[in-house]
């Protein structure tokens, strides 16, 4: 019996598959069996016909993934009921596994979103990572690329350094998403909606090459930095959860200012959160001469729920139940300065 799960990780609502091969290595038929594997709080059911001495079969089941998150699966159940149902043997198989469901993404047509108001780039000591203009050397830190080791420097010092790298020219795009659970009267199913969101803006903008910083309102500061920091982003925004502590109205409004601060002059601002979210104007209007984009976005669920128009300082407030709702947004354009 052998029981294979692939892929290992899917965008929410991809295919994932369940696999069972079972060979019959006794003398005698077997009976029908019933293959069980538990997936999450749930179970799959599936009957595995009578094999002959010898035969072997292979049956497969698709695994539940409209929701974000890892999803534990098995161990592996085979059970064998005799034809009055008075007798039942289980038998165990196989350790547990897991498939990470990611956000969905749909793709983006990632163009400038404003501009810096230095030519010549970044050029103090806390300057975003990049790819093209040399800026200093520091300290190698796990997850620094071994091809910017600067190696005389690094014998020279005992210490392994690397060149920091600049994007020169380049605007940052900031995603703000909040987790706090009283933004999401839908609970999960709507928080799944603003971090397809977040996602498809984020890793959009890092696959075409632009510098992206995901904020959260639980602290979490999660950076793009070229097309191979897309994977990890959709990694860590799989398992996001609710933010179910005691209501902190304010924290929105802190990690908006805390991304203003933190991002240079010229980029973009794209704010993710639900339908009970409240973003003060005062805060939009701060970081309104600092971006040269900026969009507010209210996810829910579909069929969604009906929320009245609105605009903070006169920004406007979208509502969106899906990822081609939030692509569709940031590419037109929001209200710009």
């Amino acid at each position: 019996v052998g029981r294979a799960i692939a892929p290992a990780k899917v965008a929410r609502g991809g295919d994932a598959v369940g696999t069972v091969r079972v060979r019959n290595l006794g003398r005698r038929h077997t009976r029908a069996l019933t293959a069980i594997d538990r997936i999450g709080p749930d179970a799959v059911r599936v009957a595995v016909p009578p094999l002959a001495r010898g035969a072997a079969t292979t049956v497969g089941y698709r695994l539940p993934t409209t929701r974000r998150g890892e999803l534990a699966v098995g161990p592996l159940l085979l059970r064998s009921d005799d034809p009055l149902g008075l007798l039942r043997r289980v038998l165990v198989y196989g350790e547990p596994a897991s498939v990470l469901v990611r956000p969905r993404t749909v793709p983006l047509s990632a163009v400038p979103t404003g501009h810096r108001a230095c030519l010549d780039g970044p050029t103090s000591q806390t300057a975003q990572g990049g790819t093209t203009a040399f800026h200093t050397l520091r300290e190698y830190v796990p997850g620094d690329d071994l091809r910017h080791v600067h190696w005389r420097t690094s014998a020279r010092t005992d210490t392994l350094m690397v060149r920091h790298l600049v994007d020169s020219a380049l605007p940052e795009t900031v995603v703000v998403l909040d987790l706090c659970a009283t933004s999401y009267p839908g609970g999960d199913a709507d928080l799944d909606v603003a971090v397809d969101a977040a996602a498809t803006i984020a890793a959009g903008m890092g696959t075409e090459g632009f510098p992206a910083t995901v904020y959260t309102t639980t602290g979490d500061k999660l950076r793009i930095r070229g097309v191979r920091t897309v994977a990890g982003l959709l990694d860590r925004l799989a398992v996001l959860p609710l933010d179910r502590r005691a209501d902190d109205p304010t924290a929105l409004g802190r990690t908006v200012e805390q991304a203003r601060h933190a991002t240079p002059a010229g980029g973009g601002l794209a704010l993710l959160t639900g339908t009970g979210g409240v973003i003060p104007g005062r805060v939009i209007a701060a970081a309104r001469p600092r971006f040269g984009r900026l969009a507010l976005m209210q996810a829910a669920a579909p069929p969604g729920e009906a929320t009245s128009p609105r605009t903070v300082d006169g920004v406007p407030m979208a509502p969106i139940t899906c990822a081609e709702d939030a692509a569709a947004l940031w590419q037109r354009g929001a209200r710009r300065r």
